[in-house]
C-alpha cells in the first residue's frame, strides 16, 4: 500500500514540470506556451532568408552597374573615333594609296575583217551633167518687198496650188508675177479708185482659173489683201461701187 502511495507521487511531481495552462473559471481560452528550442529555430531559418534574397539582389544590382559602364565606355569610344581627323600631310598633298589598284584589263580580240558590199548607189560621177546641175539648183528668194506685209507665204501657197494644174513645176514662177502685178495695182489704187486696174487684175486671174466669178474676187480680197485696198475693190454702201451688171455670182469671162 505504502508503494503504491510512493509511486504515484513521483509521476505527479514529474507532470508538474511540464507547465499547461488550464483554463480557469470564468474563462475560455487555452493557454500553451511553446518551447524556446522551436523559436529559436525559426528565428535563424528567417535570417538566412534574408542574407539570401540580399546577396541575389546585390549580385544583380552590380550586373546592371557592369552593363550600364560597358555601354558607356563605348558610346565614348564611338564619340571619339568621330572626332578625330584625318592626319594630313602638308609637303604632300597628293594622296599615294599603299596597295596599287589593279587593273584587270580585258584582252583585245581580233574581229574578224567583214567583206564590203557593194552598194547599189550611183556614184555621182557617173550621173548626168544636167541633172548634177538641176540637184545643185537653188530657188530664188521669192518677190516679198518691205512695204507689202500681205505677200505672205500662205498667199504664195494658194496661187502655187491653183497654177499647178495648168502651169505644173513652173507655178511657182508664174504666181511670183502674178504677186508683182498684184503689188503694182495695190500702188495705184492707194492713189485713188481705178476701175480700169481691177478690171484688168480680174480677167487675169480669171485667166489663169484662180477665180472664176465676180464673187471669188470678192472672196480672195477679202481673204488675202489689206483692208486699205479691200474697200476700193469691194463693191459697198460706204466706198459707193456700182455691183457687176449681170451680178456678182456671174462669170468674169463672158
Amino acid at each position: 500500500m505504502e508503494k503504491s502511495t510512493i509511486m504515484l507521487y513521483n509521476n505527479y511531481s514529474n507532470l508538474s514540470e511540464f507547465t499547461i495552462g488550464i483554463p480557469q473559471a470564468n474563462s475560455t481560452e487555452i493557454s500553451y506556451e511553446e518551447p524556446p528550442e522551436i523559436n529559436k529555430k525559426i528565428d535563424e531559418h528567417s535570417k538566412h532568408e534574408i542574407s539570401r534574397r540580399q546577396t541575389t539582389l546585390e549580385t544583380y544590382l552590380q550586373k546592371i552597374k557592369q552593363k550600364n559602364l560597358e555601354m558607356k565606355q563605348k558610346i565614348e569610344e564611338e564619340i571619339r573615333a568621330s572626332l578625330k581627323t584625318p592626319r594630313v600631310d602638308i609637303f604632300n598633298p597628293f594622296k599615294i594609296s599603299l596597295n596599287p589598284v589593279i587593273r584587270h584589263i580585258k584582252p583585245v580580240q581580233n574581229k574578224p575583217k567583214t567583206k564590203r558590199k557593194k552598194s547599189s548607189v550611183i556614184p555621182l560621177d557617173n550621173l548626168p551633167s544636167e541633172l548634177l546641175e538641176d540637184m545643185k539648183y537653188k530657188p530664188p528668194k521669192r518677190f516679198r518687198p518691205r512695204s507689202a506685209s500681205w505677200i505672205t507665204k500662205r498667199l504664195y501657197k494658194f496661187l502655187e496650188n491653183k497654177l499647178e494644174s495648168k502651169y505644173d513645176y513652173k507655178a511657182r514662177v508664174r504666181a511670183e508675177r502674178l504677186v508683182e502685178m498684184m503689188f503694182n495695182f495695190t500702188r495705184e489704187v492707194k492713189r485713188g479708185p481705178n476701175e480700169q486696174a481691177v478690171d484688168t487684175l480680174k480677167k487675169e486671174m480669171a485667166r489663169l482659173e484662180i477665180v472664176k466669178t465676180h464673187f471669188d474676187f470678192y472672196e480672195f480680197f477679202h481673204e488675202y489683201m489689206p483692208r486699205e485696198i479691200r474697200v476700193k475693190v469691194v463693191p459697198d454702201i460706204v466706198n459707193k461701187i456700182p455691183l457687176p451688171r449681170s451680178g456678182i455670182f456671174s462669170n468674169i469671162l463672158q
